[in-house]
């Protein structure tokens, strides 16, 4: 619960999260902000996206004698991958069929 409460501290405070709320005292669910800004390719990263709350909770937890950021990394993009497996995709832009 330590931990939680720390995430859900950081996250409450970073711009990109919209919505954020306590499902069980295990468990916080939340909605990333959505964008009408439109970005540059090059400046897609500073968007707001699940990489950008995984990059804050990656800051939480950094330390200059820690080597093993790479892991948190790892779990980030492993809950990317689950969250746009397995909920369907909000498609903004459609191709015509003709």
């Amino acid at each position: 619960m330590v931990l939680l409460t720390a995430i859900q501290a950081t996250l409450a405070a970073h711009d990109h999260v919209a919505s954020l709320e306590y499902t069980s005292e295990k468990e916080l669910k939340g909605t990333v902000a959505s964008s009408t800004e439109v970005f540059a390719e090059e400046d897609r990263s500073k968007q707001p996206s699940l990489f950008s709350v995984v990059r804050a909770i990656q800051n939480l937890f950094y330390h200059e004698s820690e080597a093993q950021v790479w892991a948190l990394w790892a779990l980030g993009y492993y809950f990317a991958f689950c969250t746009f497996l397995f909920n369907a995709a909000k498609f903004v832009f459609f191709r015509s069929t003709s």
